[in-house]
């Protein structure tokens, strides 16, 4: 099939603002996680395209899939403001992780994948340096990138996307209760219990242990975002 220049250019152009699109959504997600981007605070559309030199039209793109992640809220001639940490709206998202993370979890045991074990056992050593140092922002920062790994590994990329969404407030309520608390020294214990449960080629142990360290995180999280 011959396709004309014109419709070759739109084809073009529309994958050029589907990848810049992505690449805002990424930071402005990362930001409004990393606090950048306080609960409450209008993201002023402006000033997002002149500082990351795009139109308003990838730019509203990638508002729009905040919202529907849940960490924007636009209303009309007001745009779009950054939603509260809600507890039970965590309560719901940490169900959702749990199921993901207990499903990726069977799905890597039932064959002891040695790429999981490897990836996942390199980054809780670095999470345990990080405890001996007493780096909290280094080993909050490697705890998310072994959960996101847990779920990558499963090759699902469905999976990965809902994964994604819920960790984005869960990572951002964490966040918030991080600055008032130190390392948790209970959570490496479990990581460890879930890398050896996968090794060992144990679905159910490897579920059950996934399920008893996010419950464990869960109740610590949705405690102190009450308090705070």
């Amino acid at each position: 099939m011959n396709i004309s220049v014109d419709e070759k250019k739109s084809r073009e152009g529309t994958a050029n603002r589907e990848v810049l699109m992505k690449g805002l959504l990424r930071q402005l997600r990362a930001e409004i996680i990393s606090g950048v981007w306080e609960p409450g605070k209008r993201l002023p559309e402006q000033e997002l395209c002149r500082e990351y030199n795009v139109s308003r039209t990838p730019l509203r793109d990638a508002l729009k899939e905040l919202e529907r992640e849940g960490l924007v809220m636009i209303t009309p001639f007001s745009g779009a403001t950054v939603t509260p940490v809600r507890g039970t709206d965590l309560e719901d998202r940490f169900q959702v992780l749990r199921s993901i993370e207990q499903f990726a979890a069977e799905l890597l045991a039932q064959d002891g994948s040695k790429t999981a074990v490897e990836k996942l056992s390199r980054l809780q050593e670095r999470m345990d340096e990080c405890i001996k140092n007493q780096d909290i922002t280094g080993y909050y920062r490697l705890n998310d990138d072994f959960h996101v790994t847990l779920v990558q590994e499963c090759g699902n990329t469905a999976l990965a996307d809902m994964h994604a969404v819920a960790m984005s407030h869960i990572a951002r309520a964490r966040k918030i209760v991080n600055e008032y608390e130190g390392v948790d020294h209970s959570g490496s214990c479990e990581h460890w219990g879930i890398i050896q449960m996968i090794e060992m080629k144990s679905p159910l142990l490897a579920v059950e242990y996934v399920r008893t360290h996010l419950v464990n995180i869960s109740e610590n999280v949705l405690r102190k975002i009450v308090i705070l």
